[in-house]
């Protein structure tokens, strides 16, 4: 069966994956690869925000919008992708690794977003992020911000390569002009996010600082899960979560709790807290709010302060490393395996994740791992 331009399918997808640079061996009928939804997202949202005269941001566009521009482009080519086959997970449903399948072409969306490419203003209005170059430890540079590979290389008058779905160059290679404009660059720990050179000293003071801080329960919470690492010491993080019921003593301290919720109920917060007896009944007595993005790293210091650090499996590859993690990763470190590694997880957006990459990005990434305390075992 042939398209109208007189090629197959597998031909059109193969001058489709070489147009932004995938491996023509990647080529297949069931789904585009990553890079591929990325550069049509990237092309996308700049084609319904940006006026091409001043080349200035004219409006935000609404995420149906975007998604269904790029699901019109691809779908011929990749008809899998059709919008009633993938449902959002709640999540609840991601933390229990629900079995819902995810709709590629957001779960792509999200992955720019968390590269801060695409910036999410909320009530569903995204725009794309402004061109800035961020400096690597290995003296490459990133290429961060909306527009497409294309567009990015014809701004700054280089080409650029592409690492999973991050652009990237040699710094040195760069026009000195641009090297000397500090406007355009943005700090690595500030794209990055900070960089937390000891954990244990970092738990430990997070934990003092809730100490300090915390208040007197407005109501007698009896409803909620308490992170016990030291009485899971061999389960994964998510089954270190236990109900305050099912805790076999009081805990001394203070702890990480987090609300029940229900599969419906909504995001889930986390806090500090002083558990307490009451009534033959555990009640959280004081609490401290704890700040969405730190949860992930104080569970992996609060692993490491019980003695129970979770595990991280790799192997060596041709030209590179493959990792394999059971437990979600802290927002820093997943941000950077975005940039610079390929996602081979077998199932997206779920555990376990698998991820590739190549031997020029190992130690920065082993690096960034080891700071989590983890195991790193080779399989």
């Amino acid at each position: 069966m042939s398209t109208l331009s007189g090629l197959s399918p597998g031909e059109a997808i193969r001058l489709v994956l070489t147009a932004v640079g995938v491996d023509a061996k990647e080529a297949t009928l069931e789904a585009p690869p990553d890079l591929v939804i990325a550069e049509y997202l990237r092309h996308g949202i700049c084609a319904l925000t940006v006026d091409p005269e001043s080349m200035t941001c004219s409006s935000a566009v609404y995420v149906t919008r975007l998604l269904n521009r790029v699901r019109r482009q691809v779908h011929p080519l990749w008809p899998g992708l059709e919008r009633l086959r993938y449902m959002t997970p709640s999540r609840r449903e991601m933390d229990e690794e629900g079995d819902r399948q995810v709709d590629p072409l957001r779960r792509v969306m999200e992955a720019l977003r968390d590269l801060r490419d695409l910036a999410d203003l909320g009530r569903g209005y995204w725009l794309p992020a402004p061109l800035r170059f961020v400096r690597l430890p290995t003296g490459d540079a990133l290429a961060i911000g909306g527009l497409s590979t294309e567009m990015v290389s014809e701004a700054v008058g280089i080409p650029f390569a592409q690492s999973s779905l991050a652009r990237w160059i040699r710094e040195s290679d760069l026009p000195p002009v641009l090297v000397r404009e500090t406007e355009r660059w943005q700090d690595y720990s500030q794209w990055l996010g900070p960089v937390v050179t000891d954990l244990r000293e970092w738990t430990r003071r997070q934990l003092q600082d809730a100490e300090r801080d915390l208040q007197t329960s407005g109501s007698n919470l009896t409803n909620f899960e308490v992170y016990s690492p030291g009485l899971k010491s061999a389960q994964l993080q998510h089954f270190r979560w236990l109900r305050a019921s099912e805790l076999p003593s009081v805990p001394r301290g203070i702890v990480l709790c987090r609300s029940e919720g229900g599969r419906f109920g909504g995001p889930i917060a986390h806090w500090f807290g002083r558990i307490a007896r009451h009534r033959d009944v555990q009640i959280c007595e004081k609490e401290c709010r704890v700040e969405p993005e730190d949860v992930r790293l104080i569970q992996y210091g609060l692993d490491l302060l019980a003695g129970s650090p979770t595990r991280i499996e790799h192997r060596r590859t041709v030209g590179g490393f493959e990792i394999t993690f059971k437990n979600w990763l802290p927002p820093g470190e997943r941000r950077l395996l975005t940039a610079l590694a390929r996602d081979l997880s077998p199932r997206h957006g779920r555990l376990p994740g698998r991820f590739a990459f190549t031997s020029q990005w190992s130690d920065l990434i082993f690096e960034r791992l080891g700071r989590l305390g983890v195991r790193l075992s080779e399989s």
